[in-house]
């Protein structure tokens, strides 16, 4: 397996740490000794051999939006994924009853495009519960460094539910009103 880690332009990213889980039960893949899944000057990276399956390779780097990849291995032949890192956006979602009061205490869970949950690290129990994070008093959930794309969220408060699509782009938050029916 191996593969490329670049800024959204192109440019070869040095130093990014690499993280690979495999993408069913989210378990870590330990490949090297820790510390040693960086890419070089060059933005490359081999990471030796990986079982079949399918895997997440996920990308950080200071100053960047971590990015990450699906990474789908077959016996016999070789593997190679592409990240694009990118300068980071962000997202502001105002959870309100129909009247417009905020209501604070809401979870949010928030998927990329794949799927898979990005506001806080993948863990076992994440595909179990997706939820993270509660809205302050005001109603507000805010998510910083996320990679610019197109975001999947719904909100959850005592059984109820909201759903609702949004675009995040680079140094900019993206502003999202929820309204959540009453009970």
């Amino acid at each position: 397996v191996r593969g490329a880690v670049v800024e959204a332009g192109g440019a070869p990213v040095k130093g990014a740490t690499i993280t690979i889980r495999d993408l069913a039960t989210a378990t870590p893949i330990v490949t090297a000794e820790p510390g040693t899944l960086v890419s070089d000057e060059s933005g490359g990276i081999a990471l030796g051999e990986l079982g079949p399956g399918e895997y997440v390779v996920t990308a950080h780097a200071q100053g960047l939006a971590s990015g990450r990849a699906r990474l789908r291995v077959t016996a016999g032949a070789e593997a190679v994924f592409r990240i694009a890192l990118a300068r980071p956006g962000g997202l502001s979602v105002r959870v309100e009853d129909p009247s417009g009061l905020g209501l604070p205490r809401a979870k949010l869970a928030l998927r990329d495009e794949e799927g898979l949950v990005v506001d806080r690290p993948l863990r076992n129990e994440d595909l179990a519960d997706p939820f993270a994070g509660d809205s302050d008093p005001s109603g507000t959930i805010t998510r910083e460094a996320l990679a610019p794309g197109r975001y999947r969220g719904e909100v959850v408060l005592d059984g109820r539910r909201a759903s609702f699509e949004v675009d995040v782009a680079a140094d900019r938050v993206a502003e999202v009103r929820v309204v959540l029916p009453l009970r």
